[in-house]
């Protein structure tokens, strides 16, 4: 009977450790699902702080003339752009037509580019469109967080693990920032034309609703006018451990190789040499994309090329689809998600 009673107590005990196991998994899960999901938002509000929509992950698929569907009702989306300072693009309607959209952006920038043809550029190079500038973006990093940054930059979990620090802080400055775009006004036109295609109006008609009715969910589409991309990001971080013992948690750091040649006498030539051979350990794939430019035992600095322009923002406005599939006037996308008051169609 004893040996019954210590049994079950083990049995008991074992039930209880796992019980708590499972739960302090679940809490750490949770936490770091948290710490991700801020990490996002705290990258959005930086091209937020722009007056632009943040696209994330970053994508090259995105451009003047795409159209989505947004069945949301404006206090969700108002709600969702607060949490996670971004919104979704997963309902993608249509992309007007290529040529039609392409003739807008000869109109709108034939004086910038060659006022005796007034065409814009066939093949459309990244490097005469008009220029943008945004903030850089600084955050913090541990190794206890985890390494699945949600930091949509490809330079700062190869920085993090050559720093080899448990904690860093860092910063991203976009560069080579670049944005094309149209006036409603023009694009506006084209619009209307693909919404009075009678297979266009079918589909549409099956989300209309009355303006104003208390009662209906009213379905908008939405339509981006100007699209904003980066052709690079400078990456740069900085060992963040503030005692012995958070140096110690961090990996084995490479930045501490000594130096091969002896007649590398100055720091500048000995740093020079560690940062050919971390590059070159990068490999083919990522080496080809991201530089190392400067490193050190606290501190290390990269350049990621994209090899084409990422959209990392956007500009749109929003029709209201009416009962007949014909489309509402143009209201700005930010401003409504922004909770600012706009007229009413």
């Amino acid at each position: 009977m004893q040996s019954l009673v210590k049994n079950c107590t083990r049995v008991l005990v074992l039930a209880l450790v796992a019980a708590a196991t499972l739960s302090c998994a679940a809490l750490v899960a949770k936490d770091k699902s948290k710490q991700l999901a801020r990490v996002a938002k705290d990258w959005a509000l930086t091209i937020r702080a722009s007056q632009v929509l943040p696209t994330y992950p970053l994508t090259e698929d995105l451009l003047p003339g795409d159209v989505f569907l947004t069945s949301t009702s404006i206090g969700d989306e108002v709600r969702q752009f607060e949490e996670q300072g971004f919104l979704p693009l997963d309902n993608h309607l249509a992309r007007l037509a290529g040529n039609s959209v392409e003739g807008v952006l000869q109109t709108f920038y034939k004086s910038r580019f060659d006022a005796s043809s007034g065409a814009f550029p066939a093949a459309v190079a990244w490097d005469h469109v008009p220029d943008a500038k945004f903030p850089a973006y600084t955050f913090e990093v541990s190794r206890s967080g985890g390494m699945n940054l949600a930091i949509p930059v490809q330079g700062v979990p190869i920085g993090f693990n050559l720093l080899g620090a448990a904690k860093a802080v860092g910063s991203v400055s976009i560069q080579k920032a670049q944005t094309v775009g149209v006036p409603i006004q023009a694009l506006d036109e084209l619009v209307d034309a693909w919404a009075a295609k009678p297979e266009t109006r079918k589909l549409l008609a099956s989300y209309g609703t009355v303006p104003g009715d208390p009662d209906a969910q009213p379905v908008f589409v939405r339509i981006v006018n100007r699209v904003y991309a980066a052709g690079k990001v400078g990456v740069h971080l900085s060992d963040g451990s503030s005692s012995g013992v958070d140096a110690q948690a961090g990996a084995a750091a490479p930045l501490d190789l000594p130096s091969a040649d002896p007649t590398a006498a100055t720091t500048a030539e000995r740093q020079q040499e560690v940062v050919g051979k971390l590059n070159a350990a990068l490999g083919p794939d990522i080496g080809a994309h991201v530089k190392i430019v400067n490193a050190s035992s606290r501190s290390i600095s990269l350049d990621e090329e994209f090899a084409r322009p990422v959209v990392i923002g956007y500009l749109a406005y929003d029709r209201q689809i009416l009962p007949d599939g014909a489309l509402g006037p143009p209201v700005s996308t930010l401003a409504r998600i922004s909770g600012r008051d706009v007229l009413a169609p």
